[in-house]
Formats: structure tokens, C-alpha cells, sequence
């Protein structure tokens, strides 16, 4: 008889580590991975906030390079765009500088009245000075309404800033493009700029009736009728309806405001001088009892009365550039 074979062994297993090993493996791994973790984060952060530094150095350095090229008699294409990129630079370092703030609510129109003072001295170091008549038109205690002004050029925006503290609450309206021109366009959108799709006029409609709504807290929409810059600085050119529509559909007063001519900014020439600007409030023209009917007649009564201020500060700013020896706008 055959031996019956005996089984086969099982396969050799290791021993399982202790339950309390195990645990201080995973903790320790776990604690690897979080020290790896922020010490990503600490790096981060550092060189984002080296690269900060290193920006605000960089544009300190050649804002003192600007000032030191620009020529008081304006002329030269170095003067020309050193003083544009003051500006443009300045208004993109602020906007970065505000955004988190302005995030904290955003678009309220209230963040652009107290973010707005500090830029006003940008036009100092640019030379350019504002005057402004007739504010007491243009005062919070009017109430809300809508604001039309000739637009000329993009200092107009500075203008606006000079003035900002006589409205309080302004929402000024621009084409969608502008958004899109960062980080300006975000800090914009976010301190109350309502942008409007000017391609498509039923969306452009839509916009500006719900922005109209905030005519109800006595803000004001300002607004250039003339829909795009105009080249010409001796005449305004035609108005679009927008404007008018907005303000008889919400039965609020149209405040019509007028800019002179920037006699110390000429692109072709590459000439960026020293110089002040008169910006005009007129006094307020009700619309109300005014239907749709009326529109056309609101239009042409509104560009009537701005263009005749129109030509009498023209007419003085060209005698101001004249003693100031000047190149006249053409």
C-alpha cells in the first residue's frame, strides 16, 4: 500500500505589520503630503508676490523715465506716448490694486466715487487741469437721470473722474469691446460701468433698460450720444436715440454736459502739451409728460442747446491755446 502523500504547505505569507504601526504610517504619509503641500503654496505666494515687486519697481522706474523725457513744450514722438503710457499705466495699476476691493461688492456704483480721487493726479503729472461750470447741475440733490456728453478723445475719462464727487452716483455706459480691455475692463465692470452690445440694437435697448433701474437710488447714466469719438473738434456730430429713449421711457431729466477741445493733444503730429479743459453742465431738460412721439424733437433740442455751448468754449479754448503758443486743433 502507497503512502498517502501529505498536503502541500501554504504559500508563504509575510506577517501583517501591527494595527498601530500601520496607523503611524498613514498619519506620517498624510503629513508628508500636507507639509509638501503648503510648502507649494508658501512658493507660490512668494513668487507671486516677488513678480508684484518686481511689476511695481519696473513701473516706478519708468514712470520716473517718463517724467524725466516729457518736454514741457509737448513736442516729440517721445513726450507724445511717454505721456500716454502715464496714463494708460497708472489706470491699469489701479485697476489691479482695486479689484479685490471692488470685489468686496461688486458693481456698486458707490466703489468708482471712492476709488476715482487718487486719479486725479495723473492729470496733474500728464499737465492737463479741468474746470468745471455749472455743477450745481449735475449734484446728487438733482436726482438721478441721464447724462449726455460729446466724446472726443480717451482722456474724457479723466474729465469724468474730476468730476465724479459733484454726482456720487454716476454709472457711465460703454461698448462691450471695453470689458474685454483688462485689467481695466474688470475693475470697471465691477465698480458699476454697465456695457452695452452696440452691434446688436435690441440687446443694446435691453441693457439700457435694466441699467435705468439705478436712476431709482439718484444715480446717473452718462452716455455719448454721438456713439463714437469724434475727430472733428469745431462740431459735434449727429446723436443716436439710446439716450433719449432711456430717459422718456423713465420719465428722468437728460443733464447735458460739454467738453472743450483737447487743443494740447494732436496724434498726427505727435504733440502732447499742457493745458486746461472747460467741461460745461448745463442746466437739467425735463422729459417728463414726453412719449415716444417726442423723441426725435428731445434729440435735436438737446444737441442744439450743447452745441451752441459747444462753440463758445471751442472758441475760448482756441484763444487759451493761442497765448499758450499752441498748436491750434485743426
Amino acid at each position: 500500500m502507497r503512502p498517502t502523500p501529505s498536503p502541500l504547505p501554504p504559500p508563504p505569507t509575510s506577517p501583517a505589520p501591527p494595527a498601530a504601526n500601520s496607523t503611524a504610517a498613514q498619519e506620517g504619509m498624510e503629513a508628508a503630503v500636507g507639509e509638501a503641500a503648503s510648502a507649494g503654496a508658501g512658493d507660490a505666494a512668494a513668487r507671486v508676490l516677488q513678480w508684484a515687486q518686481a511689476a511695481l519697481l519696473v513701473l516706478l522706474a519708468v514712470t520716473a523715465l517718463l517724467l524725466l523725457v516729457t518736454r514741457r513744450d509737448g513736442r516729440g514722438a517721445l513726450n507724445y506716448f511717454g505721456r500716454l503710457s502715464l496714463y494708460t499705466g497708472s489706470v491699469s495699476l489701479f485697476a489691479v490694486i482695486c479689484i479685490p476691493f471692488f470685489a468686496l461688492r461688486p458693481c456698486d456704483v458707490l466703489n468708482n466715487y471712492y476709488a476715482v480721487k487718487p486719479l486725479r493726479h495723473v492729470t496733474k503729472l500728464m499737465g492737463i487741469s479741468w474746470e468745471l461750470r455749472g455743477g450745481h447741475n449735475l449734484t446728487e440733490e438733482q436726482g438721478g437721470g441721464v447724462v449726455v456728453s460729446n466724446h472726443q478723445s480717451m482722456l474724457d475719462i479723466l474729465g469724468i473722474f474730476n468730476i465724479w464727487d459733484v454726482m456720487k452716483r454716476c454709472a457711465p455706459v460703454a461698448k462691450k469691446e471695453v470689458f474685454w480691455v483688462w485689467p481695466f475692463g474688470v475693475a470697471a465692470w465691477l465698480g458699476g460701468v454697465v456695457f452695452i452690445d452696440r452691434v446688436h440694437p435690441t440687446k443694446a435697448h435691453q441693457q439700457l433698460a435694466r441699467a435705468s433701474k439705478l436712476m431709482v437710488d439718484n444715480t446717473k447714466l452718462w452716455l455719448f450720444p454721438e456713439g463714437t469719438r469724434n475727430k472733428n473738434p469745431a462740431e459735434m456730430l449727429p446723436f443716436k436715440k439710446g439716450a433719449f429713449r432711456v430717459a422718456i421711457s423713465c420719465q428722468a431729466p437728460i443733464f447735458p454736459v460739454v467738453f472743450s477741445p483737447y487743443y494740447m493733444v494732436d496724434g498726427k503730429t505727435k504733440y502732447f502739451g499742457s493745458g486746461k479743459i472747460i467741461i460745461e453742465a448745463l442746466p437739467p431738460i425735463p422729459t417728463k409728460g414726453l412719449g415716444v412721439e417726442d423723441l426725435d424733437s428731445l434729440m435735436e433740442r438737446t444737441r442744439s442747446i450743447m452745441s451752441e455751448a459747444h462753440k463758445k468754449i471751442y472758441q475760448e479754448a482756441m484763444e487759451y491755446a493761442a497765448l499758450q503758443e499752441k498748436p491750434k486743433a485743426q
